[in-house]
């Protein structure tokens, strides 16, 4: 990857001089440390054909491709720390995954991150868990939900669960100023900048992650 770095640099993307080479230097050696944990998770096995999802619902249609299928697991790798979104993305297509139960594949995801890898297992009640996703987005389409993955994760998975101070403590900034999820543009102006952790934001992160969290756990590479 070394030939890239005269590219990425005329594209501004790098601070300049020598400083630019160290950041591409370590975004190098991140990549590479990712880039092993996949390699390691696929093993000598190939990849499987995509599949093609048409899930009928109560009400909805859920069509789309999956690709990146395994023998044991449908991998999906970022090269960033784990975040909400990154699970909820795989978390979803998982569902999608166990509801269409295509012949020959298997019925776990793997997310694989820089930081942390996780392993959703089987779901017997996908369709009934996406049925339940789909309304929720319908509802979103109509009005601004209270859903604010990072800080409701928080709230989920507290070592006290549903401590509603550990979402604030995302919402909030942190250590320096760190910009917390409360500063995210959308959000301020949807919600204003008042912590908006009612009834609904309750709801809606127990709906969202209960299932999620049932069939996660962690695993090392």
């Amino acid at each position: 990857v070394e030939p890239l770095l005269a590219g990425v640099q005329s594209r501004g993307l790098l601070p300049p001089a020598r400083h630019g080479e160290l950041l591409f230097a370590r975004l190098v050696a991140d990549a590479r440390t990712v880039a092993q944990k996949v390699v390691g998770a696929v093993g000598a096995a190939g990849p499987l054909p995509h599949l093609d999802a048409a899930v009928d619902l109560d009400g909805f249609k859920v069509h789309g491709r999956l690709n990146r299928i395994w023998p044991d697991r449908l991998l999906r790798y970022r090269c960033a720390k784990l975040k909400a979104n990154d699970q909820l993305k795989a978390w979803v297509e998982h569902l999608v995954l166990n509801t269409v139960q295509g012949e020959g594949y298997p019925c776990r995801t793997m997310l694989i991150m820089s930081d942390k890898a996780v392993l959703f297992e089987p779901v017997a009640a996908a369709a009934e868990i996406l049925q339940q996703l789909s309304e929720l987005y319908w509802l979103g389409l109509t009005r601004p939900l209270p859903f604010f993955p990072e800080s409701a994760l928080a709230y989920a998975t507290a070592k006290n669960p549903w401590d509603i101070s550990k979402a604030c403590a995302k919402w909030q900034d942190g250590y320096n100023d760190y910009p917390g999820e409360g500063n995210d543009r959308y959000f301020r102006l949807c919600f204003g900048k008042q912590e908006p952790f009612d009834e609904e934001f309750d709801r809606i992160a127990r709906l969202l992650l209960v299932p999620m969290l049932q069939y996660r756990k962690q695993v090392k590479l």
